[in-house]
């Protein structure tokens, strides 16, 4: 299918409100203009507070895969789905 990707990974805007803002209008977006069934995002099990941003705006986990991070250490990229309604 078709596949858009957004990307909020600077630490200095964690906290204002950005995540909220660019999640309510991808979701928007991708129910109007893609007339999208669902919405897939993976995070890093090391970014907290986008897990539970994702969490308390009802997405749950579907896959976890095995990555490393910039210093080779062990990580997880988790992946989570919420129907649009």
């Amino acid at each position: 299918g078709d596949h858009r990707v957004v990307g909020l990974h600077r630490t200095e805007y964690r906290g204002q409100g950005a995540g909220s803002f660019l999640l309510a209008h991808m979701m928007r977006l991708a129910q109007t203009a893609y007339s999208a069934t669902h919405i897939e995002i993976s995070c890093f099990n090391t970014n907290t507070s986008g897990l539970l941003l994702y969490m308390h705006r009802g997405f749950t986990p579907f896959a976890m895969e095995s990555r490393t991070d910039h210093q080779g250490h062990p990580i997880a990229l988790i992946h989570m789905r919420k129907p649009i309604i």
